[in-house]
């Protein structure tokens, strides 16, 4: 029951009194029944002889006009495809937002010298790699290195140089591939052989030869023993 309510039954109540059909007494205890309570806890009465409203202050009653507010509205139902937008909308923003924060911070790092060309390229995965070879053996290296995963189906050569001894060369700018490099000697010391590489973005091998063998490694990854960087044994040499 709220107020309104409350109202209309005291003025049916009234009526009935007045045509005498309820009398003094049951008119004063029907009205009594007319008390309701606000969600604040405050409780509420109409006054028997106006029809006033009372609030109980704690002690006593005290004539007082509640405050009625007009009905709330009934709340309008979302439209599911406008929920949707909304979410895409937000998703948008915030993917907007991180791409402008990496890409101003990253530009940042690069304009600073922070990051170099080749790094930036590795984080994107568009960066090239490299094999490096340093021979301390007494003698010519001979080395080749051949493209395997070619559009044409058939292995290719990308480049092939000798190394005297105590040089350091290799092959920089390597596309991410299939590759083979051949390494030999005309004496045969060192042994030489042929490593299958994977070289991914970023991937950077070195070789160096000495009198007892060639010994191959990964920027990045560690070697557990010996075998694992010696060429002919090595697990990065499939």
């Amino acid at each position: 029951m709220n107020f309104s309510d409350a109202e209309q039954a005291y003025q049916n109540l009234l009526g009935q009194k007045q045509a005498g059909q309820l009398s003094d007494a049951e008119f004063n205890a029907a009205v009594q029944e007319l008390r309701l309570q606000t969600p604040d806890g405050t409780w509420w009465q109409i006054r028997e002889a106006d029809g006033a409203w009372l609030r109980w202050d704690g002690s006593t009653w005290i004539q007082s006009q509640p405050r009625v507010g007009p009905p709330a509205k009934p709340k309008k139902k979302r439209s599911p495809i406008l929920t949707c937008l909304m979410i895409l909308g937000v998703f948008a923003c915030v993917t907007v937002c991180l791409v402008a924060a990496v890409g101003g911070g990253g530009y940042y790092a690069f304009s600073n010298g922070l990051l170099s060309q080749r790094e930036v390229l590795n984080a994107v995965g568009l960066g090239r790699g490299e094999i490096s070879i340093v021979n301390i053996s007494d003698d010519t290296l001979e080395t080749e290195l051949i493209r395997l995963d070619t559009e044409s189906g058939s292995p290719e050569t990308v480049n092939s140089e000798n190394l005297a001894p105590y040089d350091i060369s290799g092959y920089g700018g390597i596309q991410p591939g299939e590759y083979e490099l051949h390494i030999s000697t005309p004496s045969g010391i060192p042994a030489g052989g042929i490593c299958r590489l994977t070289v991914g973005s970023g991937d950077s091998f070195q070789f160096v030869a000495v009198p007892s063998g060639i010994a191959v490694t990964q920027e990045g990854v560690e070697a557990q023993n010996a075998d694992e960087i010696d060429m002919l044994t090595s697990g990065l040499c499939k």
